[in-house]
């Protein structure tokens, strides 16, 4: 596999649709509604959109879209929804970089259009705002020891993730905290009233087993949307708060606890930290300019950054804390 052979599938799939009328929108470059005979809402007219190659190295999504368009043009996926499928930034795929000027998936919400990611991310807020489901698909550039989900913190998006994946670890954070200079495109569609979650497959490439995994997750995701059983919810949380025995792998969350800032070169971590892997308190971490980087806490460091991708970034690695789903509801002060 490589990415143009991909994108030219893509393409095809696209005319195939096409071709027999199943296109109800063209919304630009790699960017297309599906028709649906039901009724569309009126906002939010979409039902679920599929994302993916919001960075362009993280290839891997483009597969996955193309496995459920060639099911679907194949007839074995016969969809009565009114889906949504688009590729984030091409041009940065045709470089294999994360970006061409700026991190797409850190501008959503602003209001400027001077590099190609801004004007890219503007069209896609106007479809980020009409779909009510989205699952967004992406790849980590470390290795990683699981799969998982990771989004702002939506009761409803958890939900969603936890019934269409419930062995996969979920990864939250608060979206006003992580804002800075812009949104995600997942924590813009929440903030915007959508449900949606981001799927982080493994390392960035072509990988079968990641392949199957994004086709499940994307299957059951219409499987939800679908039956829209978001009565789940109370349900879901109350059957662990209530829970008497010790709970399960599954009944935790993963939170941002800590996050290092990417001070530049005098800032770096060691070699060999990979998605998940667990540090304690005091650990040596890395060096910078002020020291040696000890780690402030017992958890899981996630996305650490090296090389090229340590240079196009604003953190260097962010520690996890994992909660139990009670722990989770008192930290943030949520009720069911």
């Amino acid at each position: 596999m490589d990415f143009e052979s991909q994108l030219k599938e893509f393409e095809s799939h696209y005319s195939n649709l096409k071709d027999r009328d199943q296109i109800a929108e063209d919304l630009g470059p790699h960017t297309f509604v599906l028709k649906s005979k039901k009724r569309a809402h009126e906002t939010k007219d979409i039902d679920l959109l599929f994302l993916a190659l919001i960075h362009g190295n993280e290839v891997g999504g483009v597969a996955v879209l193309n496995h459920v368009l060639k099911s679907m043009t194949e007839g074995k996926f016969k969809p009565d929804i009114k889906m949504a499928f688009a590729l984030g930034n091409v041009e940065a795929g045709f470089k294999n970089s994360r970006f061409v000027e700026k991190d797409l998936n850190r501008i959503f919400g602003t209001y400027e259009t001077a590099t190609h990611e801004d004007r890219r991310a503007r069209e896609l807020e106007t479809l980020l705002k009409r779909s009510r489901y989205i699952l967004d698909i992406h790849q980590t550039i470390e290795p990683t020891a699981s799969p998982f989900f990771i989004f702002g913190f939506d009761k409803k998006s958890f939900v969603m993730a936890h019934t269409i994946a419930p062995s996969l670890p979920i990864i939250s954070y608060s979206i006003n905290e992580r804002k800075e200079n812009g949104l995600v495109a997942t924590s813009y569609a929440i903030e915007q009233g959508g449900v949606a979650v981001t799927a982080e497959l493994g390392q960035k490439g072509f990988d079968h087993t990641q392949l199957d995994l994004g086709y499940g997750l994307c299957r059951r995701a219409y499987w939800y949307v679908k039956n829209q059983r978001l009565h789940a919810l109370k349900n879901f949380f109350l059957s662990i708060v209530l829970r008497k025995s010790k709970p399960h792998a599954d009944d935790k969350i993963l939170i941002f606890s800590y996050r290092h800032l990417n001070e530049g070169a005098t800032n770096n971590l060691m070699p060999g930290f990979t998605n998940f892997m667990d540090i304690k308190k005091g650990q040596k971490l890395g060096v910078s300019s002020k020291g040696d980087i000890l780690s402030p806490l017992d958890g899981k460091i996630l996305f650490p950054k090296y090389g090229q991708a340590k240079q196009e970034s604003k953190e260097l690695f962010v520690i996890l804390e994992q909660l139990n789903v009670q722990n989770f509801l008192k930290r943030f002060n949520l009720t069911l």
